[in-house]
């Protein structure tokens, strides 16, 4: 593998672990859990985002059940984010993977054409 491509998956990597601190840091501190959305007459995305919540924190959620059964309550709140922060670099990282494999796929029509014209004389 080229340095070339090694330094870009570093600091890819570097990045989405860095995005997804910033991202669970505000997550953590100005939302809050949203596993009851209120009453039933609650808008749609109210619920929607409520189980949003749940899907991406469950590995928190069961990591917060787990230390509680174990007798450490003090290390709940460090287990949902951990949890919470593991979940959001898998999906910044398929994210990433995604947008790769989009450009080079939008990117290959454009170099056929260049090696068919064959070089300029």
């Amino acid at each position: 593998m080229p340095a070339a491509s090694r330094f870009g998956r570093k600091s890819q990597i570097g990045f989405v672990l860095l995005a997804a601190l910033a991202i669970e840091s505000v997550n953590f501190f100005l939302g809050s859990p949203a596993v009851d959305p209120g009453p039933q007459e609650t808008q749609w995305y109210t619920n929607l985002l409520a189980l949003q919540w749940v899907a991406l924190h469950a590995v928190g959620i069961f990591m917060t059940d787990w230390v509680d059964r174990m007798g450490f309550p003090r290390l709940a709140v460090p287990a949902l984010f951990l949890g919470g922060y593991a979940t959001t670099v898998v999906v910044l990282v398929a994210l990433v993977f995604i947008v790769q494999r989009v450009v080079r796929w939008i990117g290959r029509p454009e170099r056929r054409r260049r090696r068919r014209s064959g070089p300029a004389l």
